[in-house]
């Protein structure tokens, strides 16, 4: 860190390495700080005393921008009321080793946290520091109260804007020793989203409105069968459309993938004067594809070939103990097998995907909504050439990510169309029925369970065998991770295949992504144990959760009994588990952690099922993620996370008939109406610990918690999603 004078006045602390924005011209994008100076600083203190917080995490509807301002603030002492956001564009150098500007995994909080703590304790050291040298005594008779220095000589004041320019002069300290928890003001606070008002007024600006002098809106007409080809086109009609300009092939940067996979469907763009003439001309433009073989194929053939392959002999990814338990059958009295089955899933954000790219020679500059804008850099210049301290990212917050917008697909589209056209700019969108068909998704997963239990009647071996439409990295296995089982297993073993290259679809990154199908099926066919040794579910738990045990499971994080008893026993606690069933209602349990966040959770469903229709009445959570920063924030994401997962449960997955996506709108693909929705109630394990990761967190344990319950309340087991209306009858 370093700290500089600022023209106008004023103090900047930032890392070293921003760059000149650029932003000032395009249209859609706030002024820049004081006066209109642009400034690419991680925070400035204007000589109104206001306070200014760049945001390098992307903000998509989450609240994460007010979580970080409200670490720095915290330290810095200031008036949360003079705290504002600014959004910085992307400095992947600087920020490598300093959080970077990736936003997943239900990371961000926890990754942020030390780092914003020691930016707002060395400001308002350097401002004390300031302070004694203007009224000539020790720095120990100097103290700050919500953005003022005191001197405790005489009580004489000063505002953090007064002595700003004065402490920008001093080296900014290193290691302070933060604040302790019994002295926050702002941490554990409620505080409103600082979004919200600009969100309500409409003057919150996304990518989508992002408007670059001389840019042509862009639509591409892309092949409807995953990895099938441009044969040839017709634009002839589509150039005759009024305000259509250029029309230009994409296939030269189809079908690529990196090393988070993605694909680029070959297409044809439109690029026009305006989005309704883009349309128009897209509508006229006579394509003709080589769909390959994918084209004769249906979700029901994917459906077969993933149970055939779970029958073939494979090697495990990952074990604990004994991977060969299953051969030793004298251990071993009977067997319980099942399958699960989590299907494709649609990201449907509110904000289709979009991008606004200007190609200059050996240099590009971009204004996106992006969870990962050093995947961008790192593609566009595998890709284009182009040298990455060359590539200006304006980083826009954006209406829902859920994962998708880690990608870079969408921008490398883009710049290749303004290289293509010569440079013009060029404003490309997904329309919404584009969005819907012709994406990525949600991987599809099926899993094999088989459990061998002992005389005593307890699970020696547990056994997984999961296929699935992704993985994580060029080759697999790359690491030896275990799907994410706490439980007090002796024996457990995971085999994994990937199907990618049979696939429907390009699958990616979903909120929660792989513990979604992972809870799913573990959680329910723990249950279904329980049922078979006759064993109560949360009993059952219990005795699986006794011993106080840290699991290696391949992650960074261990994985904690103690915590997922915690977080178990407190949701229990707030029903009764033990009343007397009624007919048609049901109560149901699950407990599972999200790894990358650090984070448990536990949720109880309480259903009704009545002439055929279910009713998810209530949903009580328990959640152990550390120290909360804001807990409404926090409440709002679990809650949320909840829907997302119900969202999956009653309307989900995605329907492929000959090569082609069958949903085109939220028609189809419905999320959960007001009338669905549970009442849900939120608890916390109180800690000092973390904080940790909320964002991904209940999803995969709302399902498993629902089809329990209504197993209960129906006698009839769900092992497949979505639930169908006939399962209820």
């Amino acid at each position: 860190m370093k700290a500089s004078a600022l023209a106008g006045g004023g103090l900047l602390l930032q890392f070293n390495g921003f760059s000149a924005s650029g932003t000032n011209e395009t249209k859609g994008v706030r002024d820049e700080l004081s006066e209109g100076v642009p400034v690419n600083a991680f925070l400035k203190i204007s000589p109104r005393n206001e306070v200014y917080f760049r945001v390098t995490k992307h903000e998509m509807g989450q609240g994460v921008a007010t979580g970080l301002a409200m670490i720095l603030a915290e330290e810095l002492d200031v008036d949360w009321q003079k705290v504002n956001l600014e959004f910085a564009d992307a400095d992947l150098k600087t920020y490598q080793s300093k959080g970077g500007h990736g936003t997943g995994g239900s990371t961000t909080i926890k990754d942020m946290w030390p780092i914003l703590q020691q930016m707002g304790a060395a400001a308002r050291h350097m401002l004390m520091q300031a302070a004694a040298e203007h009224w000539q005594v020790e720095l120990s008779q100097i103290t700050t109260d919500k953005g003022e220095l005191i001197n405790k000589k005489n009580e004489a004041r000063l505002t953090y804007g007064d002595i700003a320019d004065k402490a920008s002069k001093y080296k900014a300290p290193q290691n302070i020793v933060p604040k302790a928890s019994a002295n926050y003001r702002l941490i554990g606070k409620p505080l409103t989203n600082k979004i919200i008002p600009d969100v309500v007024k409409g003057t919150y600006q996304y990518g989508m409105d992002i408007e670059v002098p001389g840019m042509l809106y862009t639509i591409i007409v892309r092949c409807p069968v995953f990895r099938g080809k441009l044969k040839k086109y017709d634009a002839s009609k589509t150039m005759a459309v009024k305000g259509v300009k250029k029309v230009l092939s994409t296939a030269k940067i189809g079908g690529i993938s990196g090393g988070m996979p993605y694909h680029i469907r070959e297409g044809v763009a439109v690029l026009a004067d305006s989005f309704w003439a883009a349309k128009k001309g897209a509508d006229q433009l006579m394509v003709e594809w080589e769909e390959g073989q994918k084209a004769k194929q249906s979700i029901e053939d994917l459906e077969v070939h993933m149970q055939e392959q779970s029958l073939q002999e494979s090697q495990p990814t990952g074990y604990m103990g004994n991977p060969d338990a299953f051969a030793n059958v004298a251990d071993i009295n009977s067997i319980i097998s099942a399958e699960y089955a989590y299907p494709y899933q649609l990201h449907a954000p509110m904000e289709t995907l979009n991008c606004t790219a200007r190609y200059t020679t050996n240099a590009c500059e971009i204004w996106l909504g992006t969870q990962g804008p050093s995947y961008i850099a790192g593609e566009v210049n595998k890709l284009l050439g182009i040298p990455q301290e060359n590539i200006t990212i304006h980083l826009l917050p954006s209406g829902g990510g859920f994962g998708r917008r880690y990608y870079p697909d969408v921008a490398i589209e883009a710049i290749y169309l303004s290289k293509e056209a010569g440079g013009i700019p060029i404003k490309l969108i997904y329309t919404r029925e584009q969005d819907f068909t012709q994406n990525m998704v949600h991987p599809y997963s099926f899993m094999r369970y088989q459990v061998g239990i002992n005389e005593a009647k307890q699970v020696a071996t547990w056994y997984i065998k999961e296929m699935r439409t992704y993985t994580w990295g060029a080759t697999f296995p790359y690491r030896p991770e275990l799907p994410w089982i706490g439980y007090n297993i002796p024996n457990i073993r995971f085999d994994f295949k990937h199907i990618e290259a049979e696939s429907l679809l390009q699958s990616c990154a979903w909120r929660a992504v792989l513990a979604n199908g992972w809870a799913f099926g573990q959680e329910c066919f723990l249950d279904e144990v329980a049922y078979n040794l006759k064993k109560d579910p949360y009993e059952f738990r219990k005795e699986l959760l006794e011993e106080d045990k840290e699991t290696d499971i391949g992650h960074s994080n261990k994985i904690s009994t103690k915590r997922l008893r915690q977080v178990m026993e407190l949701a229990v606690s707030k029903t009764d588990l033990r009343a007397p069933k009624k007919e048609g209602k049901g109560k149901g349990l699950s407990v599972y952690p999200y790894m990358h966040g650090n984070s448990y959770c536990a949720q109880v469903a309480e259903v009704t099922v009545s002439e055929g229709n279910l009713s998810i009445d209530k949903i009580i959570c328990a959640v152990d993620c550390g120290k909360l920063i804001n807990p409404d924030l926090v409440k709002s994401q679990i809650e949320g996370g909840i829907l997302w997962g119900l969202s999956a449960l009653l309307h989900g997955g995605v329907e492929v008939k000959n090569g082609r996506v069958q949903r085109t709108n939220f028609h189809q693909n419905k999320i959960m109406r007001h009338a669905e929705c549970p009442q849900i109630e939120v608890y916390f394990v109180a800690s000092e610990e973390g904080p940790y990761g909320v964002g991904e967190l209940s999803p995969p344990a709302a399902v498993p918690a629902v089809i329990n319950a209504y197993f209960q309340a129906t006698g009839k087991r769900i092992r497949k999603l979505p639930i169908k209306k006939e399962d209820n009858l």
